[in-house]
């Protein structure tokens, strides 16, 4: 299906979604989940102990991450809104992923 529109699938998603919602709300609502899943990540990284729930799953993310500090040195984790990520590495040539007209659907 990609192959015979010659988008991406993202860009495939993006015109679908724009048929009931203007680019604004879109990009708002892009945001806004970008944001909630960024807080998860935030909260898993600092959070210690029981999972919530019956099953009594141990919170290991933090530990891994800390590990992982320890064994490898410096992590660099870049919290920022995709367009400000998208302006950032506009001149960028050599993020093979990034190579596409619509690098914010990336």
């Amino acid at each position: 299906m990609a192959k015979a529109s010659g988008q991406s699938i993202a860009q495939m998603k993006r015109a679908n979604e724009l048929t009931v919602r203007s680019a604004a709300e879109l990009d708002q609502g892009m945001a806004r989940i970008w944001q909630v899943m960024t807080d998860c990540i935030d909260r898993g990284m600092k959070g210690e102990g029981i999972l919530p729930g019956g099953l009594k799953v141990r919170r290991r993310a933090k530990g891994i991450h800390d590990a992982l500090l320890a064994e490898r040195g410096l992590v660099v984790y870049l919290h920022a809104p995709i367009p400000l990520l998208v302006a950032r590495t506009r001149h960028d040539h050599n993020r093979p992923l990034l190579q596409t007209e619509d690098r914010a659907a990336r």
